[in-house]
């Protein structure tokens, strides 16, 4: 393997490392932080949830420094939905939608019901 495969490899390695402590972070931060309004609704769920992330997240590194093949499909399909929600939650339309949702949900809970 070339020097510059090794270098690639070590990076996209540490990058998911960094990935899988901070989805360990998460685990844990609902136990810790007392005021913190879990995503998927409960502490146990939500610690659940990203822990299994995160262990899942450290095997796949583990498998991409070992060099199997399933290891770079895997990374490049959470890199591509990583990627895809990123540019989904920041454009114009999921913007508006999300705008003009919060205002139906108002509108719905002002009006009276008949």
């Amino acid at each position: 393997m070339s020097p510059v495969a090794k270098i690639a490899i070590g990076l996209v390695c540490f990058l998911g490392f960094i990935l899988a402590t901070l989805l360990f972070f998460y685990a844990g931060n609902p136990w810790i932080e007392e005021r913190e309004i879990p995503i998927f609704g409960s502490r146990f769920l939500d610690s659940t949830l990203f822990g299994l992330a995160g262990l899942f997240c450290v095997f796949v590194n583990i498998r991409l420094m070992q060099g199997k093949a399933w290891a770079w499909w895997t990374a490049l399909a959470a890199s591509v939905l990583i990627l895809h929600l990123e540019f989904l939650s920041s454009s114009p339309l999921f913007t508006l939608a999300t705008i003009l949702l919060d205002q139906k949900a108002d509108l719905d809970w002002a009006l009276p019901s008949s």
